[in-house]
């Protein structure tokens, strides 16, 4: 009796090598093979191919070209040293200086006009004449203040009142004259002043109230 042949499994990295070599082998077979075609269509190059190319001489210029005509127009040099130039400068800075010069004495001119017209138009001082009396500044006014109210054993209201400049306080009752004023309509907040005009101002405590001198009578 045979017995059939069994092939052996070939490993899977084993079988990974073999086939990655065959396919270098392969491409290394297909790149000689293509490296010889290419070079069996090349043309061929040697000695015996090589051909000379004409070579020409350059053409030199006329000597004509060198000469200058007589009649042709001297070209302008520009240098800085050259005496066209030097002499065109000198003139713009004389004309520079010229035109400073012209401006610097217009404004002169300008500055002189304005302080002369300044002095015209000021007016001239006003002189007093001999003789005539000054005015006499007017007097200070006189400060009312209200300290409140004092009642004496007689049952008597009286306003105790202060004025300037003593600055004095005293009683006064209703109808008095206090510093040229009469007292009058006493209450524990306000009391009235009557004037010499017949007007009537009020003094509230605590809060001073100042009076001309000429609507007081002569104390």
């Amino acid at each position: 009796m045979i017995k059939p042949f069994k092939y052996s499994q070939v490993p899977f990295p084993i079988a990974l090598i073999l086939g990655v070599s065959v396919l270098l082998a392969a491409g290394a077979v297909l790149h000689l093979l293509w490296g010889a075609f290419v070079r069996g269509r090349s043309p061929a190059t040697g000695g015996d191919l090589a051909q000379s190319a004409p070579v020409s001489a350059p053409t030199l210029p006329s000597p004509s070209v060198f000469l200058k005509s007589e009649n042709e127009p001297t070209q302008g040099i520009s240098n800085l040293f050259h005496s066209a130039y030097v002499d065109r400068a000198l003139l713009k800075l004389a004309e520079q200086k010229a035109m400073q010069e012209a401006a610097l004495k217009t404004a002169k001119e300008k500055a002189a006009q304005a302080a002369v017209n300044h002095v015209a138009a000021k007016p001239p001082p006003k002189i007093l004449l001999a003789g005539t009396p000054a005015a006499k500044p007017a007097p200070p006014p006189v400060r009312f203040s209200f300290q409140g109210v004092i009642r004496t054993a007689d049952d008597q209201v009286l306003a105790l009142l202060s004025a300037s400049p003593s600055g004095r306080s005293a009683p006064f009752a209703e109808g008095e004259q206090c510093h040229g004023a009469t007292v009058t309509n006493l209450t524990a907040a306000r009391v009235d002043l009557i004037l010499k005009d017949g007007s009537v101002r009020g003094v509230s405590r605590g809060i001073p109230e100042a009076i001309s001198k000429e609507l007081l009578h002569d104390p």
